[in-house]
């Protein structure tokens, strides 16, 4: 089977930025690896950053995508209520839980790679992703900010931001099919749920805000 010139490039160039970082990947060594030449490149994606967008792309957008369905399903589930803070939080990294499993089979170098794009960007990456989770967490941080209405919104901006960083320690500790590593992601629900009884204690003793009491046990309903 022929494969897509545009796939093959996106293939070749992800394998080397997991492999060598974005930076220090040059197009020539993209072109070598994807047996192209330069002018196919341009021709379809046309600068570099384009490139590199749609190798982020292609892995990012439907973690996003799936984010942002479960988020819908939680916000359903809980009718005319705020959702809980353990089903936002469990939409949030659901998703990257999933896609460590599965990048296993595909090669952990890629799961590692988005791990130091999460922790570490190069200014260029940074904006990509920068672009494409605004939206996402703006979302996040909305429901979070509807759960915990006592809750100052810059605290609960740092504590997702924590969220993220325990995913990236995920990403960046794969380990390949068969091998069960410090942070094992076999079984992704008995995953979700253990990341989730660390996670939500600390969402939930974030200091209220000034006159503002704490609601321990309960959900306050919004108003009409």
């Amino acid at each position: 089977m022929v494969i897509d010139t545009r796939i093959r490039i996106i293939d070749a160039a992800e394998r080397l930025f997991a492999e060598h970082g974005v930076e220090q990947t040059s197009m020539r060594a993209i072109t070598r690896a994807a047996e192209v030449n330069v002018a196919a490149v341009h021709y379809h994606f046309g600068a570099r950053e384009d490139l590199l967008r749609a190798v982020l792309d292609r892995t990012v957008s439907p973690l996003n995508e799936r984010r942002l369905a479960l988020l819908d399903q939680a916000i359903d589930a809980a009718d005319d209520d705020p959702p809980s803070v353990r089903s936002i939080l469990a939409a949030f990294i659901r998703p990257d839980i999933e896609a460590i499993e599965g990048l296993r089979d595909r090669g952990v170098e890629i799961a590692q790679f988005l791990g130091r794009v999460y922790a570490a960007p190069a200014p260029t990456v940074e904006r990509i992703m920068g672009a494409q989770f605004h939206a996402v967490s703006a979302r996040f941080l909305k429901e979070l900010g509807r759960s915990l209405p006592q809750v100052a919104h810059d605290d609960i901006t740092y504590a997702l931001r924590i969220v993220v960083g325990v995913l990236v320690a995920f990403f960046a500790n794969a380990t390949p099919r068969g091998r069960r590593g410090d942070l094992d992601t076999t079984d992704v629900d008995v995953t979700v749920e253990r990341l989730l009884d660390f996670l939500v204690p600390g969402f939930v003793a974030l200091p209220t805000r000034p006159g503002q009491r704490q609601l321990v046990g309960r959900r306050k309903r919004p108003p009409p």
